[in-house]
């Protein structure tokens, strides 16, 4: 038995204190590994609602582009502004639709 130099030469009484020891050092290591993994997958959430973001918003101009110039002009891009696919858009990136004009001057 692992414990019995603790329990015979020093004192009985150590050997749960060495136990909960051990315990709470494995929980603190598994916390860590979870910490990582949790971290991990937010990152690559993140990278992924960038994409689709990016994809959603370049469908939508493609769709209000009329005369295919793969660029969208003031009219074009307030008819796209008054969609509802892009007011959505705008939503989710907490820019009012308000804002269309500062943000197609950017």
């Amino acid at each position: 038995d692992i414990l019995e130099p603790l329990r015979e030469r020093i004192s009985i009484w150590t050997v749960p204190a060495f136990m909960m020891y051990i315990a709470f050092v494995m929980l603190c290591v598994l916390n860590v590994i979870t910490g990582v993994f949790v971290e991990s997958a937010l990152a690559t959430a993140k990278r992924d609602r960038a994409s689709v973001m990016v994809s959603n918003v370049k469908s939508v101009f493609d769709q209000y582009d009329k005369n295919n110039s793969g660029m969208l002009n003031w009219d074009e891009f307030k008819d796209a502004c008054d969609s509802k696919d892009m007011k959505t858009i705008l939503a989710s990136l907490e820019i009012d639709s308000s804002e269309a004009e500062g943000l197609f001057h950017l």
